[in-house]
């Protein structure tokens, strides 16, 4: 009932077997250190040091100016402060998701207002 192929015997089998399953192992190892290599190289920030070699006093002002970006924020602008807006009717058909946008915000800014007191 059971027959051998021709050329290839049971320990022939089980090399080739043994072989594939340590080519796999070394390739997932390998695929698994250059993604941890390339996710931490991309954590460090840039490559090149920012004012390395600046005075002292000038490379605490640009990591002062560096730190300060992720303070930054950006309101939209309102409809009851931009006098320059244009609501006519054709530019309204234009712009319409952007008017409910902002009308939404100023909605909030309300509420907000109202509420904190």
């Amino acid at each position: 009932m059971t027959e051998e192929l021709p050329g290839f015997s049971g320990i022939t089998i089980v090399i080739f077997i043994a072989c594939g399953v340590l080519t796999f192992i070394i390739l997932f190892l390998f695929a698994k250190r250059e993604i941890t290599r390339f996710s931490l190289k991309n954590r460090r920030g840039p490559h090149v040091p920012i004012g390395h070699d600046a005075p002292k006093a000038l490379r605490r002002e640009i990591d002062r100016r560096l730190n300060r970006i992720t303070e930054l924020r950006l309101e939209p602008r309102s409809l009851e402060l931009d006098p320059n807006l244009d609501l006519s009717t054709e530019s309204k058909q234009r712009t319409s998701s952007y008017l409910h946008r902002i009308k939404a915000v100023d909605d909030v800014k309300r509420f907000e207002e109202k509420n904190s007191r």
